[in-house]
């Protein structure tokens, strides 16, 4: 694995860079549902599946590699795969067959990558956990060939002021325990939570017969009705995590892209409460 090694930016940016690598090495995601290529084409809501077929791709923030396996399985010719933290080694252990997989330690934010080198830059989960989001997808759109595409997910404001206002404690406390303390309270908090997933008042009551929301999170709740319990700690540990986790309005959103050489091609809310974005580099500036 090449190391291209950045300094931190801020003592939150080195601390959620530490905690995503120690999440990537206690949890696997590649196998399941929360691995699977219709939650990897969902997440990438409007971004067609035969755009990776032949493609040069980077995948900004690869976590596990869950997705690197994805865009394999689409037929894309050669997928590069940078992290910031040490989750770099279990996602090379598990894309390490593949010849056309490179897995890289290094920050979006680094120069080392080449400009329009990749025909496609996808990041799932990433960007709302950089020190400057909006950065982030700038530099990762630069990367991108004119013609090319930049697609991610991130998390919304819209459809998460609920949660957000229930959670602040526990996304404060979070980060500063040790790891063991933070799985515990991730299990404890997820049973009842995986028991709501399971009953009647999330799968009947939770969602109305036209598709909107009765109950908060309710078509969340009803995907996690269909995953393991142990995938249902992961997600929770995955909160816990980070310091760094902004959550981001439809309007901020597509103001990233003004002065830029990115044309918006398509935002998609997903679940009530993030973002499926896809954007389109012009031919000339």
């Amino acid at each position: 694995v090449p190391r291209l090694r950045a300094d931190y930016k801020s003592s939150s940016e080195q601390k959620t860079v530490e905690a995503f690598g120690i999440q990537w090495k206690t949890f696997d995601k590649t196998s399941g549902p929360l691995g699977s290529m219709e939650l990897f084409l969902d997440n990438l809501s409007g971004f067609a599946a035969e755009r990776f077929s032949g493609k040069n791709v980077l995948e900004v923030g690869c976590g596990g590699g869950q997705w690197l396996l994805n865009m394999a399985r689409l037929g894309s010719d050669r997928i590069v795969g940078i992290d910031f933290s040490e989750s770099v080694e279990p996602c090379f252990e598990k894309t390490k067959h593949l010849e056309n997989v490179l897995v890289v330690q290094a920050s979006i934010f680094d120069r080392a990558i080449k400009p329009d080198s990749f025909d496609v830059a996808v990041s799932i989960g990433v960007l709302h956990h950089l020190y400057d989001p909006e950065r982030g997808f700038r530099q990762m759109s630069r990367l991108v060939k004119p013609a090319g595409y930049a697609a991610f997910w991130v998390y919304g404001y819209e459809g998460n002021r609920l949660y957000l206002f229930l959670s602040k404690p526990l996304r404060w406390i979070g980060p500063k325990l040790g790891k063991r303390m933070r799985i515990a309270l991730s299990c404890l908090l997820a049973i009842p939570f995986w028991l709501y997933t399971r009953t009647s008042l999330c799968r009947i009551l939770g969602i109305r017969k036209d598709g909107s929301e009765r109950l908060p999170l309710g078509k969340y709740c009803v995907f996690l009705s269909t995953v393991h319990f142990s995938d249902i700690v992961m997600l929770i540990f995955d909160q816990l995590t980070p310091e760094l986790a902004a959550y981001l309005r439809k309007d901020e959103i597509e103001r990233w892209f003004h002065g830029t050489d990115m044309e918006l091609a398509g935002i998609t809310q997903r679940n009530g409460m993030s973002w499926s974005v896809v954007g389109k580099r012009r031919q000339s500036y």
